[in-house]
């Protein structure tokens, strides 16, 4: 991963939904639901230093600068990703976008 570089003027902020999920619950509906494959599960203990069982993005700062609410639930975030990249990524620098989650400035 590249270092981040710091632009005067410029500020970096995280977008993404804010709901807490399981990286479990995660998982499961992304293979089951959007790829179609049963996931093979394979429980170990987690190392102290390793990832954490759950996860959320912290949008705080985007709703205060930018007045954002994620409009795009997980699910169907997940659908656009899986469908894009089954048929999209063959473009490299093609990203799938969602124009109605975008705030209106």
């Amino acid at each position: 991963m590249k270092p981040t570089v710091k632009v005067p003027g410029s500020m970096l902020l995280k977008l993404g939904y804010d709901m807490l999920l399981s990286n479990f619950a995660f998982s499961f509906n992304l293979r089951l639901y959007h790829l179609g494959v049963k996931a093979i599960r394979n429980y170990i203990p987690m190392p102290k230093t390793g990832d954490v069982p759950y996860t959320h993005a912290d949008i705080t700062r985007a709703r205060k600068e930018l007045n954002y609410e994620p409009q795009t639930s997980l699910d169907e975030g997940l659908k656009i990703f899986v469908d894009w990249y089954k048929v999209g990524s063959s473009e490299p620098h093609s990203v799938p976008v969602l124009a109605k989650s975008l705030p209106t400035l």
